[in-house]
């Protein structure tokens, strides 16, 4: 009785067809490493060169405030015995970074008119053309041919207030980096966009309001602190006098007839003339140091990278289209390898049915 063939595929013989084409794939594997190294190469190309994967432009500046605190010396703590702060309050770093990231800020500059392409344009305006939103906005009827023109943020409508908070959610999530860096004792922040005049200007436009933001409330807190201390000098130098016509007025009653009790009180009068006296010394030196910070508000801060001299041109996700290429490259090499050898076993197969 003629048996009937059957199309069951046994596991020895997947596996003895594994072992056959993993040789084979070994033996040629200097194909996959053309391949890799072919597609591994046409992805740094793509990300470096075509248009669909442009560069990005990081701007970037470094600044720190200045450490007031180190050269007003033991006067500070003077001061601070009064329960009174005084100088920039250089050494709040995390103040400085959270006013570079807010809103105030980063909408601000957004609102700001820079020169592009041969004409002022704010840079609003110019993120919403680089980003594709102005092509969108041409689909909504409320939208459409939307421009900023608000100059700063007391004068914005609703509309432009709501694009406003929709990109800066964008900018801060993606694009702006601010972090602290212990060892540079600066702080480094970063904008990245596609546009080198958006991120150049952009970052220097909020550089430039954190610096008025920050040496307008620094300037603001001295005055107050000065005014604190000159407050506490008069309030000192009313109790002293207060004290020495008191002393005064005991010794004249009591001159021809000193009694022990009137003497105790002469001394605790002067007493506490003295102390008041060195209170008042400390105060009135603190408030000259007070004076001299509201002198020198302008120069609480040091800018050490300006972001106009420092952007940086990157190609975004090299590595990544990079380790696209390969993967492709060694897909398509062991598709080809496979097929290669299937192929030739095939030619073989039907040449010993022939036969």
């Amino acid at each position: 009785m003629q048996s009937i063939p059957t199309d069951e595929i046994k596991l020895t013989d997947l596996v003895r067809g594994f072992k056959k084409y993993s040789w084979h794939v070994l033996k040629w594997s200097w194909v996959l490493v053309l391949f890799c190294v072919l597609f591994g190469w046409l992805g740094y190309w793509f990300a470096k060169k075509s248009p669909w994967a442009p560069p990005d432009y990081v701007a970037n500046a470094s600044f720190n405030a200045v450490d007031a605190k180190s050269s007003a010396g033991g006067l500070m703590a003077l001061a601070g015995s009064f329960g009174v702060n005084i100088g920039g309050g250089g050494t709040s770093n995390e103040v400085l970074m959270g006013i570079f990231k807010s809103r105030k800020v980063i909408k601000s500059a957004l609102l700001t008119d820079v020169d592009y392409n041969g004409k002022k344009e704010k840079l609003g305006n110019i993120y919403l053309d680089i980003s594709g939103l102005t092509e969108d906005f041409q689909e909504i009827p409320l939208l459409k041919d939307f421009r900023f023109k608000s100059n700063n943020l007391t004068s914005i409508t609703p509309t432009e207030d709501s694009l406003l908070a929709f990109i800066y959610n964008g900018l801060i999530e993606d694009y702006i980096l601010v972090e602290y860096d212990p060892l540079a004792g600066l702080i480094k922040a970063s904008v990245e966009t596609r546009d080198f005049i958006l991120s150049q200007q952009l970052c220097a436009k909020a550089l430039q309001y954190t610096v008025e933001y920050y040496t307008l409330a620094q300037g603001d807190k001295n005055k107050s602190n000065f005014n604190l201390l000159n407050r506490k000098v008069d309030s000192l130098g009313f109790e002293i006098k207060r004290r020495e016509d008191a002393l005064a007025g005991n010794k004249d009653r009591n001159v021809f007839n000193k009694k022990q009790e009137e003497s105790i009180i002469q001394q605790k009068y002067q007493r506490e003339i003295s102390i008041l006296t060195g209170q008042y010394s400390e105060a009135v030196n603190s408030r000259e140091t007070a004076r001299t910070s509201m002198l020198t508000t302008s120069n609480i801060m040091n800018i050490v990278d300006n972001p106009m001299f420092s952007v940086d041109r990157i190609y975004l996700k090299t590595l990544l289209w990079v380790v696209i290429g390969v993967l492709v490259g060694f897909t398509l090499g062991l598709l080809v390898l496979i097929l290669q050898k299937a192929i030739k076993e095939g030619f073989e197969e039907e040449k010993q049915l022939q036969q």
